[in-house]
């Protein structure tokens, strides 16, 4: 008998397992960008991560927070938190008995045709595809 959980399970590690291979933040950055950086490392994959939501957690009142984010990581914070949940989607799509809606949701998109919009337009193929 197969685990139901399994892929759950498989999804939950290999989640964590990116997490703990994200780069630290760089000692010379601004306090305020260590900061949005370390809360949208910790809530990568919450359903429903908005970046007003990462400002007001770190009680940043600076209006130019994602434009200084760019500057210094490289992508603003809604394009670095896409780029990351697409990264582990490619990995998440190779394994067996893991369907794209179940990807969809642990990587914290609302539901699966968001997902495949996302992943669509980043990878120019449908999740399905890859």
């Amino acid at each position: 008998m197969v685990d139901s959980n399994t892929p759950y399970k498989v999804m939950e590690q290999e989640k964590q397992a990116y997490l703990e291979n994200l780069r630290e933040p760089k000692a010379d950055w601004p306090k305020d960008i260590q900061m949005v950086y370390n809360d949208i490392k910790s809530h990568l994959f919450d359903l429903g991560l908005e970046v007003n939501d990462i400002i007001d957690r770190c009680g940043i009142r600076n209006n130019n927070i994602s434009t200084r984010f760019k500057y210094f990581v490289g992508n603003g914070p809604k394009d670095y938190i896409l780029k990351h949940r697409i990264l582990l989607a490619k990995t998440l799509l190779q394994i067996n008995d893991i369907k794209v809606g179940e990807v969809a949701l642990a990587l914290g998109f609302g539901n699966p045709s968001a997902f495949t919009r996302a992943f669509k337009k980043r990878i120019d193929c449908s999740p399905r595809e890859y």
